[in-house]
């Protein structure tokens, strides 16, 4: 099963080295006749190590759920949200 998605990011560079970045996208809107939904938010920094690598520090919020087809027994309902921590390589 497949559902659309919406996002978005910014990002503003502090420094050569250092970048404040944001992030969210919410998903579901009820494809499929079902109450499936998803949200995720994050903000956070980056600090370049190196010139291929990048350093991450955020806060996240994820909200997923989903009903279905109103079966109580297989519903869902997923809220989590914390610091996260990522390392970046790019090529």
């Amino acid at each position: 099963m497949a559902q659309p998605l919406l996002g978005t990011q910014a990002l503003v560079f502090l420094s050569p080295r250092l970048r404040l970045f944001a992030r969210a996208d919410i998903g579901g809107f009820g494809v499929n006749n079902a109450v499936d939904d998803s949200w995720n938010a994050q903000a956070g920094f980056g600090y370049a190590i190196g010139n291929p690598t990048e350093l991450n520090l955020s806060w996240r919020h994820l909200e997923l759920g989903g009903s279905n087809d109103g079966l109580q027994d297989n519903s869902y309902n997923i809220n989590e949200n914390g610091l996260e921590v990522g390392l970046k390589f790019f090529l």
